[in-house]
C-alpha cells in the first residue's frame, strides 16, 4: 500500500473515531477523499488543497487538520496558519485562544485532540489505582 493510501486510510479511521466518540454525523470516505465529518468535507489525501477555516465551522476542521499533519507520511507538507500567517502547531493547548475562538472550551478541545491522536490520552490516576484501599 503506498504512502498515501495508507495515509488516507489514517485520516479515515481518525475521523471515524471522532465521530463515534461524540455522535457526529459522518459519511462519503473513498480513496483519496477522507468524506465528511459534521457537515466538513474533509481535503483530500491525493491533491493539493488550500482554503480557510471559519469560526462558524467549529473546531472539527482545526483539529482534523492537526490530525492531518501529524498522520502524515515523509514529504507531505499540511501546513496550518493563523491570520498572521504563523504556523500553528500540533498541541492543542498550546493554541487555546484560537480553538476557543472556534467555539471549543479546553476540555472538549483535549478530549477531540486525544481521540484523534494528536495528543496523548491523559491518564486518571484514579482510575490506574487497583482498589480502593490503596491511599497515598
Amino acid at each position: 500500500m503506498s504512502a498515501l493510501r495508507q495515509w488516507n486510510a489514517a485520516v479515515i479511521a481518525a475521523a471515524d473515531r471522532l465521530a463515534a466518540a461524540f455522535g457526529l454525523d459522518r459519511s462519503g470516505a473513498a480513496e483519496f477523499q477522507p468524506g465528511l465529518i459534521a457537515g466538513w468535507v474533509i481535503p483530500t489525501t491525493g491533491a493539493e488543497v488550500a482554503g480557510a477555516l471559519q469560526p462558524e465551522q467549529g473546531p472539527i476542521p482545526l483539529l482534523m487538520l492537526m490530525a492531518m499533519r501529524k498522520l502524515a507520511p515523509d514529504g507531505v507538507v499540511v501546513s496550518i496558519v493563523n491570520d498572521d500567517g504563523i504556523e500553528i502547531g500540533l498541541d492543542p493547548s498550546k493554541e487555546p485562544h484560537l480553538l476557543r475562538r472556534f467555539g471549543a472550551s479546553d476540555e472538549m478541545a483535549r478530549r477531540m485532540a486525544e481521540v484523534l491522536g494528536i495528543t496523548p490520552r491523559r491518564i486518571d490516576i484514579a482510575e490506574a489505582i487497583p482498589g480502593p484501599d490503596w491511599w497515598f
